[in-house]
């Protein structure tokens, strides 16, 4: 039996309100899926406003379908939503494969996932989204 690949990632906390998950290899729907069941359970997700997916130093990777599914990250993201519904999602990065990947699962999770090519651009994103739903003014880092 083939090894199974496996991205890696890293959450970077944004206190007091973000939460940056770095990915580096070949990311797959079952490395997203695992990610998503962590941040859910990160002790300091309830109070999180975003998240931002960097997928700079990481490219896409199709799998075998029984190793994850579209509908099973939508689902993981969707079970956050209704746990944390002030949550905004973005993700850097240019692959076409992870590209494609994001918007089936925003589409399927009726949650759009924005895209950007710069970390900085998507923390400018989730900084209007939150001040415009919650009137919280982010301070980010540079």
């Amino acid at each position: 039996m083939p090894e199974r690949l496996q991205a890696s990632f890293e959450f970077v906390h944004e206190p007091p309100y973000g939460l940056v998950v770095r990915w580096q290899g070949a990311v797959g729907l079952s490395d997203l899926v695992r990610s998503t069941r962590a941040v859910s359970a990160d002790p300091l997700f309830d109070g999180l406003r975003y998240k931002i997916d960097d997928c700079r130093d990481a490219t896409g990777r199709h799998e075998p379908h029984e190793e994850g599914t579209i509908v099973d990250v939508a689902a993981q993201i969707i079970g956050e939503s209704i746990t944390n519904p002030r949550i905004f999602r973005a993700w850097v990065g240019t692959d076409s494969t992870l590209s494609a990947m994001f918007a089936e699962i925003g589409s399927v999770a009726h949650m759009p996932i924005e895209q950007f090519d710069a970390l900085s651009t998507a923390r400018e994103w989730v900084q209007e989204q939150v001040l415009n739903s919650t009137g919280i003014h982010l301070a980010l880092p540079s």
